[in-house]
Parts: C-alpha cells; structure tokens; sequence
C-alpha cells in the first residue's frame, strides 16, 4: 500500500469571497432548507479519511463532493443525504435514478 497523504492546508486569502447573504446553487431551489443541508467546509476532514476538496454538484436530497483519501492515497467522491429524506426514501430515489440511467 502507498504512504498516506497528508492533509492538505487551503488558503484563506488571495481569492474573492463570495457575499454571505446571497444565494448559491442548491440554495436557489424552491425546497431549499438550509438546516437539511451540512455546512461542509473546504479541507474539512471525515472520518479522519476523506478530506474535501471541492463541490461536484447538488441534487434534491444530497450534495457531492471530490474527495482525497488520504489512507489510500487516491480520490473518492462523498455525497452528503439531505437530513430531509429518511434512508428509505433515498434508497427509492437512487433506485429510481439508476433504472433511468440503465434504460
């Protein structure tokens, strides 16, 4: 097995900063709560494993993110559930997606 990545630190200067009071991407959905939402933060680390790099996209009941894994030295994606949808209704929804894809 590779050496394990060490974490990475991100800048938190040299860029523009976008206005906190406006709105972004998924916030701009008529169903849109924030408090279903996780704040993830860049370079945030879960599970002392997965560190986050960037946003791939959002949907209805998750968001997903490009991530380094840093034990196995490679790049994995998370998707973060809305707290909105129970397990069940995420399993039918992602059932649901992989059928139309596959047809």
């Amino acid at each position: 097995m590779a050496t394990a990545w060490p974490r990475l630190s991100f800048p938190t200067d040299g860029f523009s900063v976008l206005n906190a009071t406006g709105t972004y991407e998924e916030e701009r959905l008529p169903f849109y709560q924030p408090e279903n939402f996780y704040p993830v933060k860049l370079g945030q680390v879960f599970k002392e494993q997965y560190q986050i790099v960037s946003k791939v996209g959002y949907g209805t009941q998750s968001t997903v993110w490009l991530c380094r894994d840093l034990a196995y030295v490679s790049r994995c994606s998370l998707f973060l559930s809305s707290s909105s949808y129970s397990l069940a209704q995420y399993a039918r929804l992602s059932m649901l997606l992989v059928d139309q894809l596959v047809d």
